[in-house]
């Protein structure tokens, strides 16, 4: 069986995302620690995608371009006013 090494990963960013969203749910904004954990949770699950995000500019893109060299350029990049960025696949 061959090992699938992107899955890890990226099931770990969609869980983080759930946990974030039923947490956002279950909130009582008028109670300031139930604020603050959403708020430490969103600061763990953001920097989270940011530090993946790194790896794959550093590590798979390049590795990608090795056996497919317009990879990189049909990946758009946004950035947002926070400096996040996400990749978009762009029309050619």
């Amino acid at each position: 069986m061959r090992v699938r090494v992107f899955d890890i990963p990226h099931k770990g960013i969609r869980n983080g995302l759930s946990q974030l969203l039923i947490l956002a749910g279950k909130t009582d904004y008028t109670d300031p620690s139930q604020v603050l954990a959403l708020s430490n949770l969103t600061d763990q699950v953001f920097q989270l995608i940011r530090l993946h995000e790194a790896d794959e500019n550093e590590w798979v893109l390049p590795a990608l371009d090795k056996h497919h060299a317009t990879a990189q350029r049909r990946i758009g990049r946004i950035t947002t006013s926070s400096g996040c960025c996400y990749r978009t696949r762009r029309r050619d």
